[in-house]
């Protein structure tokens, strides 16, 4: 009996073994196929990514060239480390996320010399961690801090006084938001959410509630995941000053879109270059994004608006150039869209800022650690 026991137990045994084998195997063979159709799937959208047949609009106009080009000399200001530039009556606003203990400092033209500092950084409730984004609504400076995020708002009339520099209003989000102005006191415009399908959401600043959605892209395909097609077209968006209209340039197309903010409508103009965007579709865990290839431009790099006109910083460079993130061009539009001038620079450059009359422009050499200047429109 106990012979036999062990002898079927074996047996069983064995059987299962083979059992096992054909599961592992019908797995591992179903494995390669998906795989096959993976890849496949992949080459049809690598392939489909570099044909750039894909646009912002079906309705661009497109040009050339700029009629009017300026060579500009950029002269030694002041030596300090900007991030961005923001200008309130005799005082220069500066933005610096590296150095300091602080994201703002001022520097006041008349008695040329700096503040002490206000946002520190840090977790208290009247600091930051992660300012990533800031900007001037009527008389208030917001900022937008991506890590803890959430928006705070200071007074202008704060800052350019000796008093200390306390935010009148923090708000926090739930939602994560890449770029944004505001369109009114209560009302922000959001570009680069990859959930949605369309160029802007309009959203209730208190509530995060989604009033209406503006600007959709023509040439979505359903072989190109959202998330990677939206990282293609992201866009910077600046609102002018009087608040009737605002832009987006994009980043790896040389496309301007000139928005109504009353009725949504939209113009697009692009050129002198007139390139699509280049890419291949890259994963990780979490979702789709565009990944560069030697072939990707880079094209707006960082813009400022005034009531009269728009300023971009644009670069043009491919992704294995030197540049890539820098530019010497700043193209400059009216808000109407019509290309107006060409400045080119005597320097590379990745940041700069337009006093509020289009009188003069200041940036920053990273080669000498100096806040540099120029006089346009002389």
């Amino acid at each position: 009996m106990y012979v036999r026991y062990k002898f079927k137990e074996v047996t069983q045994t064995g059987v299962n073994l083979i059992q096992q084998k054909k599961i592992v195997r019908f797995i591992f063979n179903f494995l390669v196929r998906v795989k096959l159709w993976v890849a496949i799937f992949l080459l049809i959208i690598i392939s489909s990514c570099n044909d750039s047949n894909f646009s912002v609009s079906n309705d661009i106009y497109d040009f050339r060239e700029f009629t009017t080009v300026d060579s500009i000399t950029l002269t030694n200001f002041v030596e300090y480390t900007p991030a961005s530039f923001y200008f309130i009556d005799s005082v220069l606003i500066i933005f610096n996320i590296g150095l300091g203990d602080s994201f703002f400092y001022t520097y006041n033209f008349n008695s040329n010399s700096f503040s002490e500092g206000f946002l520190p950084k840090g977790r208290g409730p009247n600091e930051s961690i992660g300012a990533w984004w800031a900007g001037i609504y009527k008389k208030q400076l917001w900022v937008f801090d991506l890590t803890m995020r959430k928006i705070l708002i200071y007074d202008l009339k704060d800052i350019v006084s000796e008093e200390p520099k306390i935010p009148l209003e923090m708000i926090s989000f739930t939602n994560q938001y890449y770029r944004m102005d505001f369109i009114s006191d209560s009302i922000i415009w959001i570009v680069g959410d990859e959930n949605t399908d369309t160029k802007i959401s309009e959203v209730d600043l208190y509530s995060e509630e989604i009033i209406r959605e503006l600007g959709v892209f023509p040439d979505i395909q359903n072989d190109i995941p959202l998330s990677a097609f939206k990282d293609a077209f992201t866009s910077y968006i600046y609102v002018r000053p009087p608040g009737d209209k605002a832009v987006l340039p994009y980043r790896y197309t040389d496309v301007i879109e000139i928005f109504d903010i009353s009725n949504g409508d939209s113009k697009a103009i692009m050129g002198p270059y007139s390139f699509n965007p280049v890419f291949e579709v890259g994963r990780n865990p979490d979702h789709f994004y565009m990944s560069k290839t030697k072939e990707s431009r880079k094209a707006f790099i960082s813009g400022v608006v005034t009531e009269k006109y728009i300023y971009l910083l644009f670069s043009g460079h491919y992704r294995n150039e030197e540049y890539w993130n820098r530019g010497r061009y700043i193209f400059i539009y009216d808000w109407n869209g019509n290309p107006i001038r060409n400045l080119v620079l005597d320097r590379y450059i990745n940041m700069f800022g337009i006093t509020d009359n289009d009188s003069v422009l200041y940036s920053y050499d990273n080669k000498t650690g100096y806040i540099v200047k120029a006089y346009l429109f002389q």
